[in-house]
């Protein structure tokens, strides 16, 4: 049971999800770029933003289900276990000559694994449910900078850097599976420098660019 717990946990690769906070704490994040855009970013924002690249390598499926159902046998065979067994048992007092019915023990032990699994079952469904919602606002971005439709709102904070994590994200992605990205790079650094010069058009032109050479 541990080593499957323990399975489950690096296949989502972070504690966090698994927290029971209400508030969230500051975004922590593994580059300086992210860190500095979390600052005013919503929840959803920075949620998508630390597994922007789960969102394109998402768990397998196949994996998943197996894990769903490897909980769910677990699940049901405690509730069964529980269901059979005593809320009470006698116990002799010393002292006292007689038998006196007290909790069992092996009952709440019973209860509290059975509520682990699950808050663990939600927890990766919830983090399932959220990768989704990040995908959902991800296709429809993604489809626009596909065809270099230029709205105004790609130039607003609260859009600009989705755009550019997006094609970041694509590039690397693109790059890990050893997929030509020199000229998409060259785009990328040119709209990263037109970024920090506050030429938000000009760097979302090249970011279009850099998305259509991913494979040239």
């Amino acid at each position: 049971m541990p080593a499957n717990l323990q399975s489950i946990f690096n296949e989502i690769g972070d504690p966090d999800v698994f927290s029971v906070r209400l508030e969230e704490e500051s975004a922590a994040t593994s580059t300086s770029l992210a860190a500095a855009l979390a600052m005013g970013r919503t929840p959803t924002q920075r949620f998508c933003d630390r597994w922007e690249k789960r969102v394109d390598k998402e768990m397998d499926p196949v994996r998943l289900n197996r894990i769903e159902f490897w909980v769910y046998y677990l699940r049901q065979a405690l509730g069964i276990v529980e269901s059979l067994t005593s809320e009470t048992i006698g116990a002799c007092i010393v002292g006292e000559g007689t038998e006196t019915l007290v909790p069992n023990p092996l009952k709440a032990q019973l209860k509290i694994v059975a509520f682990a699994f699950d808050v663990i079952q939600r927890a990766a469904q919830t983090f399932r449910d959220n990768l989704g919602v990040c995908r959902a606002n991800r296709r429809e971005i993604e489809i626009q900078v596909a065809q270099c439709i230029e709205l105004v709102d790609f130039i607003l904070p609260s859009k600009r850097d989705d755009v550019y994590l997006l094609v970041q994200t694509k590039v690397e992605n693109a790059a890990d599976e050893g997929v030509p990205v020199t000229n998409a790079q060259r785009s990328l650094t040119r709209a990263e420098r037109f970024r920090k010069e506050g030429k938000w058009k000009r760097a979302y032109q090249n970011l279009c660019a850099a998305y259509r050479q991913i494979g040239e």
